[in-house]
């Protein structure tokens, strides 16, 4: 079929419905933006979203890769990780909007796990040794730049 303007009755109804759905987001985010922002008088997160009628969970401590945070979107993670203690975020996931509210920070006890401690330390000096190796290579480069013919290579073995 050649391109060209479509009836509007064929467009009119999928258009109206990408329309209600992008203002249904607005006030949505609106709503959890409010949300977060009256979060910081003296009411929690859990209060205040009961007073409006909302749905609250509390999470299981997660780490800050995400790991343990189950289905919370990456970005909340991070913004949780980015906030003080007391303070509320917000931000978009697959399901809507998220409002989250950290509780608290649990510090680690490096004396208590030695072994995590030591291959905390084996990982970082190995990704140390691999960021060293990758900037001595790129300076060798821009000094020297290198050409490789694959098809010499092939040829030769």
């Amino acid at each position: 079929k050649p391109s060209g303007t479509r009836p509007r009755e064929d467009v009119a109804g999928p258009l109206r419905e990408m329309w209600l759905t992008e203002k249904r987001s607005q006030a949505v985010e609106q709503q959890a933006k409010e949300l977060a922002g009256r979060v910081a008088g003296s009411k929690g997160l859990a209060e205040l979203a009961k007073e409006s009628g909302l749905e609250t969970k509390t999470s299981a401590p997660f780490l800050r890769n995400g790991e343990g945070a189950g289905e919370l979107p990456a970005s909340l993670v991070s913004a949780v990780f980015d906030a003080a203690e007391g303070a509320a975020v917000t931000s978009a996931g697959p399901a809507g909007w998220y409002v989250a509210q950290l509780k608290s920070v649990d510090r680690p006890d490096p004396g208590a796990n030695a072994a995590a401690v030591e291959q905390l330390a084996r990982q970082l000096d190995g990704q140390l040794r691999g960021d060293l190796v990758a900037g001595y290579q790129a300076g060798l480069r821009s000094r020297f730049p290198v050409e490789i013919r694959r098809e010499d290579i092939d040829r030769l073995f």
